[in-house]
């Protein structure tokens, strides 16, 4: 096998798992758009959301009793600033119904 024969060898296959993810790609972000507009899978993702912010919140806790307090601070403000995010989205960014 000649080099260019090696190098065309190597583009074809390239181009193959190129075409393979992009393929995978479009069709997970379909799938996930068309879960997204059902209600359930968007309440359950946001209760996932909502409960790793209180586990941020109270790791802050738990690290600020071992006395890491720079990373119990980076946890809280994580944390409330989640927890207050949903808050806005509650209030502000209600979704038509239609």
């Amino acid at each position: 096998m000649t080099e260019q024969e090696f190098e065309r060898k190597v583009e074809d296959a390239a181009e193959r798992l190129e075409q393979t993810i992009e393929g995978t790609a479009d069709w997970f972000d379909q799938a996930l758009t068309r879960r997204w507009e059902r209600k359930p899978f968007r309440s359950f993702l946001k209760s996932v959301s909502f409960a790793a912010e209180l586990g941020l919140v109270a790791g802050s806790v738990l690290l600020s009793c071992k006395g890491r307090r720079v990373w119990a601070a980076v946890c809280l403000w994580l944390g409330i600033a989640g927890l207050l995010w949903h808050v806005f989205q509650l209030i502000f960014l209600r979704r038509e119904r239609g």
